[in-house]
C-alpha cells in the first residue's frame, strides 16, 4: 500500500527536525525571514551601487585623460624656465661690456655719470651671479628715463633695481639721481 501524503509529516525524522526547530523558536524564524529579505532585496541595493561605481570609474578615466592633456605642473615649468634662464645668461666677460655700454649710452643721452660702485654678488643657488652697479648721475628727467629704457632694452639680463632723483630747486631742469642696476651672469663652473 502507498503511504499517505501526510505521512511525511509524521515520519520520525521529520518529527525530530520539527522538535529541534521548535526548540529554537522565534529567533530562528526571525533569522530566516531576515535572510530571505536580504536575498530578495540584494538586487535592489547592489544594482544602484554598481551603477554608482561605474559612474565614478568613468569620472576617474575622464580626469586621467584631462590630466594627460594638461600642461606640466607649474613647479616643473618654473624649474625648466629657471634652467633656460641660467643657460641664456652671459659669462663674466659680458659684465665689463655692459658697464662700458652703460657709460656710452649715458654719454649719448647727455647723462653725466660720477664714479660708481661695482660689486659681484654670488646668489644662493650658485648657478648665477649678480653684478650690482650703483651710478650717481646728473641729467634732465627725460634724458635719465631714455638712458635707462635704452639700457634695459639693449641688455635683457640687466635689471633696474632702484633709482631716486632729487632737485636742488623746484625750477631746476637737472636732477641728481642715484641708479642701481643688477647685471645677471652665469656662475663660473
Amino acid at each position: 500500500m502507498k503511504p499517505a501524503v501526510n505521512d511525511w509529516w509524521t515520519h520520525p525524522r521529520t518529527r525530530a527536525w520539527r522538535y529541534r526547530l521548535s526548540r529554537l523558536g522565534w529567533p530562528l524564524w526571525a533569522g530566516l525571514a531576515a535572510t530571505l529579505a536580504a536575498v530578495a532585496a540584494g538586487p535592489l541595493v547592489i544594482d544602484p551601487l554598481r551603477e554608482q561605481a561605474a559612474a565614478w570609474e568613468a569620472q576617474a578615466q575622464q580626469a586621467r585623460r584631462e590630466r594627460a592633456r594638461r600642461p606640466p605642473d607649474a613647479a616643473d615649468t618654473a624649474q625648466r624656465q629657471a634652467q633656460d634662464f641660467v643657460a641664456t645668461l652671459p659669462t663674466g666677460d659680458a659684465a665689463l661690456a655692459a658697464v662700458q655700454d652703460l657709460h656710452r649710452l649715458a654719454q649719448q643721452h647727455g647723462v653725466v655719470l660720477a664714479s660708481g660702485e661695482y660689486r659681484l654678488i654670488d646668489e644662493a643657488s650658485g648657478r648665477w651671479q649678480r653684478y650690482q652697479i650703483t651710478l650717481p648721475a646728473q641729467a634732465g628727467d627725460m634724458s635719465l628715463r631714455l638712458w635707462m629704457a635704452e639700457a634695459l632694452n639693449r641688455w635683457p639680463t640687466l635689471s633696474l633695481d632702484d633709482w631716486s632723483a632729487t632737485r636742488d630747486q623746484a625750477g631746476q631742469e637737472l636732477v641728481q639721481a642715484r641708479v642701481r642696476w643688477s647685471f645677471y651672469l652665469r656662475a663660473p663652473s
